[in-house]
């Protein structure tokens, strides 16, 4: 059973991935990890160079423009924006993966693996 939800999450996000071209609020670049059964969630958007993991609260994005625009500027990278445009209008994908996938899933998306 483990393993038929964690080839489904896997998957579902290298697909999702490469079928992404362009960034724009509903296009699949905003995605949504949702672990079962404990409802934890793990956000991502799809880049122009690699997939990004977001947090919700405070909204900050893994990219380097993140971290460099939040020093300098006290601003906040494209993704942030697009992210919260997604939120506001329920426009992302949502991969449900099963709880044991969660370590997987945060080294693919931070190249861990």
């Amino acid at each position: 059973m483990y393993q038929s939800v964690y080839t489904t999450c896997v998957e579902a996000s290298k697909m999702t991935s490469k079928t992404v071209k362009h960034k724009h609020i509903g296009d699949g670049s905003v995605k949504r990890y949702l672990f079962l059964p404990s409802m934890k969630e793990l956000w991502s958007i799809v880049g122009k160079e690699n997939e990004y993991i977001l947090l919700k609260e405070p909204i900050v994005c893994s990219c380097p423009s993140s971290f460099f625009k939040r020093l300098r500027y006290r601003g906040s990278c494209y993704h942030e924006t697009i992210f919260i445009e997604a939120l506001n209008e329920n426009s992302y994908e949502t991969i449900v993966c099963h709880d044991s996938d969660i370590q997987l899933m945060v080294d693919m998306l931070t190249g861990n693996t």
